[in-house]
């Protein structure tokens, strides 16, 4: 395999990578926002309990805990909505 090759696999490789945490990402959004929606959790763990049955406990706890730490940063699924953790101001703590 040359160099042009490992490159080219190298960057579809890396596009993959962005596309499935975009997809992720996008499936968190949809569970903030029919949280929101639904004014509850049960509609939540039932999505949640099917993403288990089909793609493993792994995934759905993934999801979970990205779902769970979106929705206590006040994400209520707004498309393209990603709240990072808050870095806390160091000036003002002396």
């Amino acid at each position: 395999m040359n160099e042009e090759t490992k490159e080219r696999l190298a960057k579809q490789a890396r596009r993959q990578e962005r596309l499935m945490q975009y997809r992720h990402e996008c499936e968190v959004r949809y569970l903030c926002e029919k949280r929101a929606q639904k004014g509850g959790t049960s509609w939540v763990a039932n999505f949640l309990a099917l993403v288990e049955k089909k793609r493993g406990k792994e995934s759905r706890d993934k999801l979970n805990s990205d779902f769970v730490t979106q929705w206590s940063r006040g994400n209520i699924g707004i498309k393209d909505a990603w709240y990072e953790e808050k870095k806390e101001d160091q000036s003002k703590l002396f």
